[in-house]
């Protein structure tokens, strides 16, 4: 059973209120609704609510565009293979595609205006809005794109072809999604030598350290410059991710730099273990502004008394603006901030 000091230690210490006016924390990422009513955008906005994630990586809206592309072939090759003259779904879409190779060989506006009509009047009354106008800058792709649309309702209500379509297009989603890795040297030594300053001001000396998101997908910088850096304040310097790190990885880590490594997600819950230090440098902008509070409070219940968080976004090389606050009893306390560079 936890003592009354570990439960003291554990309780959600209070941010002061101005923490969240500050430039540091505004304009953030957030949560958006799905772009247009097709499944991969539907399952792309609830993965990452699942997974506390609306900021990714630069790669992800590339990755999902060919991910598109390689469904978009598969579901036509299933389509064809249903006999589309008995459904009147696919008869619309033939026409879409006879309509959009007719336009690359030229059509008068009168043509293509009748067309459209005769399209309009044949689709789904929900997706209606999506087909092009007489008058469309580029109607051939807003014809791909109601295409797109219309293969993509027809298998999510094929009873044969759903459940195939939908996990092809988790897939695709799951391989899209992941954090932005945006941890480097170049960006955490101005920062480190901040946290230097401040623990060597404080007379700090055998401090337990962590960095949160870490980038462990990019071999782990921050904590390995931190073993450099702060070795003679700290103790223990650990570095955590929602990524877990390759066993082999972790264990040439340990060995080499006395740093260990490991999994965990504190916008879920605490940390597992209690620090002195914690850092949190180019992380908590990837995060909407609820999961940013959420995480913060995580961070707090996982300081001892009179630990000190580190908070930094390096937006280029002139602005890299950081603050750190400190616990104490039950409050978090602006203690610092500035220009991290």
């Amino acid at each position: 059973m936890p003592t009354a000091e570990a439960m003291r230690l554990r309780a959600t210490p209070a941010f002061p209120p101005e923490l969240f006016e500050k430039p540091l924390f505004q304009k953030t990422a957030d949560f958006v609704a799905p772009s247009a009513p097709l499944a991969l955008a539907r399952i792309d906005a609830h993965l990452r609510r699942l997974r506390a994630m609306p900021s990714t990586g630069d790669g992800t809206a590339e990755t999902l565009l060919a991910g598109m592309a390689r469904l978009r072939e598969w579901g036509e090759k299933w389509l064809m293979a249903k006999s589309p003259q008995t459904a009147a779904r696919p008869t619309v879409l033939q026409r879409i595609w006879r309509i959009s190779r007719a336009l690359q060989k030229g059509m008068s506006p009168e043509s293509l205006r009748g067309l459209l009509d005769e399209v309009r009047t044949n689709v789904p009354p929900a997706l209606a809005r999506f087909c092009p106008t007489p008058g469309t800058k580029e109607p051939a792709v807003d014809l791909e794109f109601l295409a797109l649309l219309l293969l993509d309702d027809w298998l999510t209500g094929d009873e044969q072809g759903r459940k195939r379509y939908l996990g092809r297009a988790y897939r695709i989603v799951d391989q899209a999604l992941s954090f932005n890795t945006t941890t480097d040297s170049t960006r955490l030594l101005p920062v480190l030598r901040h946290v230097q300053s401040v623990l060597a001001a404080e007379n700090r000396s055998h401090c337990r350290y962590v960095d949160v998101g870490c980038a462990v997908a990019g071999q782990a910088p921050g904590p390995l410059l931190a073993a450099e850096i702060l070795a003679p304040f700290c103790r223990s310097i650990h570095g955590t991710d929602v990524t877990p790190p390759p066993g082999e990885f972790q264990r040439a880590v340990l060995k080499k730099h006395h740093v260990f490594l490991y999994q965990s997600n504190p916008v879920q819950q605490p940390l597992p273990r209690l620090y002195d230090v914690i850092l949190l440098a180019n992380v908590h902008r990837h995060l909407s502004p609820a999961l940013q509070r959420r995480l913060l409070e995580n961070l707090g219940r996982s300081l001892y008394d009179n630990g000190l968080l580190f908070i930094n976004w390096r937006f280029d090389q002139q602005n890299s603006p950081g603050l750190y606050l400190k616990k104490i009893g039950t409050r978090m306390m602006i203690m610092g901030e500035g220009n991290w560079v």
